[in-house]
């Protein structure tokens, strides 16, 4: 250090601890100790439909199943609802819509996944589920054990002390959930799946919410919030002959009504002119690029789920259920002695109900089909609007 510089290393005052004396410093450095970091909460819901209509009773049955309105339930016993229908009967809509109500529920946070149990490519494995929950819990890749019983002993155990909601969206088999439960009561699960999942509603006491197509009203209500009040005001007896076109599916309802909004000059009446029947109509509404918005390929997914046996029968029932209509008398193909025809209607509702359609406990029904025999008629009754409260006659 150079003399002339007035330099002077002194303390003052009480100085207590050790004192290192220095001839130079180049460089302090403050250092605090770390805050602490507060767990992210996993928010995974996919955003929710503008306009979801009606479910007042299938929501009240998921309100249900909220642990703080459980009372009767076996101490410590995980909450799950299996939510079943027809495809394209809004599933999805409805137990995400639901979740977003609820899921201020369950501090801990909410974890959903797709699991493609219907549509293109293979389902999701659960080994593949668990990593991704595990993943957004914060539980970093070299932790994660490779063996998936591994992987479902440390999910749960993550789980143990938490109040999470977990959406489990397009199941294929109760074997693809199983691995995916948590074992506390503080959680709630809620699957959807075209099939009935009778496996969890047998083994792990699952509530069952089969959903209908859409009340009447509620699909009159669907289109009128799509192509506006003034045009359903205008041609509601047209809107009425929609809905039953579409048999008021509201994948269905949804893509003929934005293609009716897309035309504002078009008359209901004309557009339904357009749409035609039978093959016509199904193609009318199966027009779009997006597959998950094509009522032909959503359809289709779950026939490609049938085995060779459940789809030749399902293609038999079909032509004898038509022939029936119309009065003519079929033996369904490669049946050279087959039993009653009413016989033979329960043996296909029973084989390809909960597969082909999923409709437990329902009927094999064709969907968006040409006949006015399995058109039911449409009654809105609801006060809502001078619209909605007239009679809906097909």
């Amino acid at each position: 250090m150079p003399d002339d510089l007035d330099v002077r290393n002194e303390t003052g005052g009480a100085v207590t601890g050790a004192v290192v004396q220095a001839g130079s410093i180049q460089q302090v450095t403050l250092t605090s100790a770390a805050l602490p970091v507060q767990p992210q909460v996993p928010r995974q819901l996919p955003p929710r439909i503008r306009d979801f209509v009606g479910r007042v009773e299938d929501m009240a049955a998921l309100d249900a199943l909220l642990p703080a309105a459980h009372h009767g339930a076996v101490a410590g016993a995980v909450g799950i609802a299996a939510v079943d229908g027809l495809p394209g009967v809004g599933k999805t809509a409805l137990a995400v819509s639901w979740a977003h109500q609820v899921q201020g529920e369950f501090p801990d946070g909410t974890l959903y996944v797709n699991l493609q149990g219907y549509g293109p490519g293979e389902p999701v494995a659960p080994g593949e589920v668990l990593h991704r929950f595990l993943r957004a819990l914060d539980i970093v890749p070299e932790r994660i054990p490779i063996e998936v019983e591994a992987r479902v002993g440390l999910y749960r155990s993550m789980l143990a002390d938490r109040r999470m909601l977990i959406v489990l969206d397009n199941a294929s088999t109760a074997e693809q959930v199983r691995p995916l439960l948590p074992a506390n009561q503080g959680c709630l699960v809620l699957v959807t799946s075209r099939d009935s999942l009778s496996g969890l509603v047998i083994s792990e006491s699952a509530t069952r919410v089969s959903l209908a197509p859409l009340a009447p009203q509620e699909a009159v209500e669907l289109v009128g919030g799509i192509v506006g009040s003034r045009r359903l005001e205008a041609e509601f007896d047209s809107v009425c002959e929609l809905v039953q076109m579409c048999d008021r599916l509201p994948l269905a309802v949804r893509i003929a009504s934005s293609r009716i909004a897309a035309r504002p000059h078009l008359r209901i009446a004309d557009a339904l002119a357009e749409m035609g029947h039978g093959c016509g109509r199904l193609d009318a509404l199966s027009t779009s690029m997006d597959e998950a918005t094509s009522v032909r390929t959503v359809f289709g997914w779950s026939y490609q789920k049938l085995t060779t046996q459940q789809a030749r029968l399902l293609w038999s029932a079909t032509r004898m259920m038509e022939s029936t209509a119309h009065g003519i008398p079929r033996r369904p193909i490669g049946e050279s002695h087959r039993p009653s025809s009413e016989s033979y209607r329960r043996r296909a509702n029973r084989t390809v109900r909960d597969k082909a359609w999923g409709c437990p406990g329902g009927s094999v029904r064709a969907p968006v089909t040409d006949s006015g025999r399995w058109r039911e008629r449409v009654v809105a009754k609801s006060g809502a609007s001078p619209a909605l409260s007239r009679n809906c006659d097909g």
